[in-house]
């Protein structure tokens, strides 16, 4: 099963889906930044495949806090770690995503700047 969605940062495509984990892989277009987020129960395993991510670890768009994780390289975010993927300028990233499959558990920010739709 493979499912394709084009995003204004580039494209998600779901690799595999079972009760037990979901396998995606993001296309991040150079320059672009997908929405702050974070889960409240979820585990996340990230894969650079291509590129080098910048991992916005920042809870607020005041701070600075980026993780430079090159292509080869993996990172595991646990629950309620708010991130955000980023491609720098000039590269596009390719990355691989393993999660449990409870997309109820996604909470995006506001704005960038505070959580919503989220009870914690």
């Amino acid at each position: 099963m493979t499912k394709k969605i084009e995003r204004p940062w580039g494209c998600e495509e779901t690799i595999a889906c079972t009760s037990e984990y979901i396998v995606k892989k993001f296309f991040i277009n150079a320059g672009a930044k997908l929405e702050r987020q974070f889960h409240l129960k979820c585990e996340e395993s990230i894969y650079v495949d291509h590129g080098v991510l910048h991992l916005d670890l920042s809870e607020t768009e005041d701070e600075s806090n980026i993780l430079k994780i090159n292509s080869g390289d993996s990172w595991r975010m646990l629950p309620r770690k708010t991130y955000r993927f980023c491609a720098p300028q000039n590269t596009n990233v390719v990355l691989f995503i393993i999660t449990t499959p409870d997309e109820a558990d996604l909470f995006y920010f506001e704005n960038s700047t505070r959580r919503i739709n989220a009870k914690i």
